[in-house]
């Protein structure tokens, strides 16, 4: 378990390091032939530690395991959720997300938000469903539990340090969007506050 947590920790200072503009800035510097390579490397080099962090989860005691209709509700769930993903990152630019339009085009295209689709329920439905996928696994082990919450934890604070960024890129439109749309919970399933 704490090789887990080590881990984890580990990719989460590098990758949230090399997603800051002041970092990218460093080892990029005004090389732009460095700068369309950046997005798709850090993505190489995301998915890499992913994979290492991932490697540590097997091997810890199990705390349950559904079989029969729950574990193919909770299956089809997860399949619902990782659609919904793939939705997601679509609705912002799959190329531009794995860096390959950086890559294909010299032009440099103007960071957007969108509030159409997923982003109209919340500003982060990427983490939201990310968090429901870990959730709803039909078998859980001290490890998975760990991930999960480890996971939901960085979720959160990514999410604060995104939307300072967003606010500087955005200004007023990000902030109004801010008021507009909660940042997990979709309203429908927030408690009415009386």
């Amino acid at each position: 378990m704490p090789e887990l947590a080590c881990r984890f920790l580990l990719f989460a200072l590098i990758h949230s390091l090399l997603a800051t503009d002041r970092v990218k800035g460093l080892l990029c510097g005004n090389r732009r032939s460095i700068t369309r390579y950046y997005r798709l490397l850090y993505n190489l080099l995301a998915m890499a530690s992913f994979a290492w962090v991932l490697a540590s989860l097997p091997g810890s005691p199990l705390l349950y395991s559904l079989t029969g209709y729950p574990q193919i509700i909770l299956h089809s769930l997860q399949a619902c959720a990782l659609l919904l993903l793939c939705r997601c990152a679509a609705q912002t630019g799959l190329s531009d997300f794995l860096g390959i339009r950086q890559l294909l085009t010299k032009e440099k295209q103007p960071p957007f938000f969108t509030r159409k689709g997923c982003y109209g329920h919340v500003r982060h439905p990427q983490y939201t469903v990310a968090v429901i996928f870990l959730l709803v696994s039909p078998t859980m082990t001290v490890n998975h539990a760990l991930f999960t919450l480890l996971s939901t934890a960085y979720f959160i604070l990514g999410g604060v340090l995104e939307e300072t960024r967003l606010c500087d890129i955005f200004g007023d439109d990000y902030r109004r969007y801010q008021q507009e749309v909660p940042m997990f919970i979709p309203k429908r399933f927030q408690r009415c506050r009386n």
